[in-house]
């Protein structure tokens, strides 16, 4: 999926041929923006999330008790992430976790 995100992203700009992997940090989850550096701020459609790094809950039901579990905790302010630049769109390929 992540794949072809990046197809679709590189197919709008002829120059995208040359992906970049950059690095940032989450500034606000929802709607989610991410700081590269102190030059520039990603938000909105230049921006891509992929739903496996959105946050994600189910209810259960255990007989007359209901739970929220949380699938995916998405990305939260303060994380490091990593993007694969794809002409003028930006990639979100996931959190550093233990790498940053």
């Amino acid at each position: 999926m992540l794949a072809q995100l990046i197809r679709e992203a590189a197919r709008t700009d002829p120059d995208a041929g040359q992906a970049a992997v950059l690095f940032g940090t989450v500034t606000a989850e929802e709607p989610p923006e991410i700081k590269v550096e102190d030059r520039l701020v990603l938000r909105g459609d230049r921006l891509i999330v992929p739903d496996t790094l959105k946050k994600r809950e189910q209810v259960i039901r255990f007989g007359e008790e209901e739970r929220t579990v949380t699938l995916c905790p998405g990305l939260k302010a303060g994380d490091r992430v990593a993007l694969v630049r794809a002409g003028e769109f930006f990639v979100a390929a996931g959190p550093l976790g233990a790498w940053q």
